[in-house]
């Protein structure tokens, strides 16, 4: 690989994990940044951070916003099956902006697997080990300080079993999340039916 590629591969890992080198990002961070920098390709970054987009993205994106419910202190959206499973650490990441929670927490499927990304604005939680801990016995998961996920087979499954799998999962979150007991409300309001548009 060339260096340049490189360069522009480490430099977006570094802002992605540090949100832009604003909240989180280290000295260590700021110096990696600087030093990657002149050897970047402006225009790659560039069409990576802000690519043209097909429908589907805003219809998932959609489906996530009137999905995503708020426990407590954290946010928690399934966003059922999915043709880019991209969307799930983009809304993970997404809903972690709202204000009032600490914890975002986003799932979805593909054909062959159930997968969720996890996200705390918490300086002592471990997304990472958080999601080692609610799939343990049924999938592989990974992450560090404020960012985890993982994913669970379901091909071999049943769809009634792979449903119990996905509550089960959420029940987990909510769980180790501490809102275990929290009720739920929508995010977003239902739209009324038969309103008139002016």
């Amino acid at each position: 690989m060339r260096t340049s590629a490189m360069a522009t591969a480490l430099y977006l890992g570094l802002k992605t994990d540090t949100q832009n080198l604003g909240r989180h990002a280290t000295d260590v961070d700021y110096k990696a940044a600087i030093s990657l920098y002149p050897k970047v390709q402006l225009k790659i970054l560039s069409q990576i951070e802000s690519p043209d987009l097909p429908r589907d993205f805003f219809l998932d994106f959609d489906r996530g916003l009137h999905e995503a419910r708020i426990f407590g202190k954290v946010i928690l959206c399934d966003l059922g099956s999915l043709v880019n499973t991209d969307m799930v650490a983009l809304m993970a990441d997404f809903f972690l902006r709202l204000s009032e929670v600490s914890t975002s927490f986003v799932m979805g499927t593909s054909d062959s697997s159930l997968i969720f990304s996890l996200r705390t604005k918490i300086a002592h939680q471990n997304a990472g080990q958080m999601a080692r801990q609610m799939v343990k016995g049924l999938g592989t998961a990974g992450g560090h300080g404020r960012t985890g996920g993982g994913q669970i087979p379901i091909q071999d499954i049943s769809p009634e079993k792979a449903e119990k799998m996905r509550q089960s999962i959420q029940k987990r979150f909510l769980k180790y999340a501490g809102q275990e007991s929290a009720q739920g409300e929508k995010l977003l309001p239902d739209s009324r039916l038969g309103e008139e548009v002016s």
